[in-house]
């Protein structure tokens, strides 16, 4: 497979160079972080351009079945995986944000305005009750 991006030729043009950047990259030592991804498709290394390439990264894996590794360790960024153990890593790195997600979602729900207000009222009623 030498180049990914003619696989695809109904990826837009901004599309297939992120595949031949990515291509670059193969393994997760050699990631790329997410401001050089976006400076080197031409967007800039600000939020803007970063929330562009990560738009494009997750139409690539969810609409094209690419495989784009990613990885929070020690080289940070996306990379084309080239092990089984890669993308198993970058599985496991997804669903640790999952949980991690769930968690925080559980816990904001706790914070709805009645359930404030239910926690203050048992807290009011507790202080008033002499011991």
């Amino acid at each position: 497979m030498h180049d990914q991006a003619a696989m695809f030729p109904e990826l837009s043009p901004m599309e297939q160079a992120f595949l031949l950047i990515i291509r670059e990259h193969r393994g997760a030592v050699n990631a790329i972080g997410l401001p050089d991804m976006a400076q080197k498709l031409g967007l800039g290394r600000g939020k803007n351009g970063q929330r562009i390439a990560q738009k494009i990264k997750k139409h690539l894996v969810e609409e094209h079945a690419v495989p784009i590794g990613s990885s929070c360790g020690e080289h940070h960024g996306w990379y084309t995986p080239e092990t089984a153990q890669e993308i198993a890593d970058t599985i496991g790195q997804y669903e640790s944000r999952l949980r991690s997600l769930s968690v925080l979602i559980a816990r904001t729900k706790r914070c709805t305005p009645a359930e404030l207000l239910r926690q203050q009222a048992i807290q009011f009623e507790q202080e008033a009750i002499p011991a």
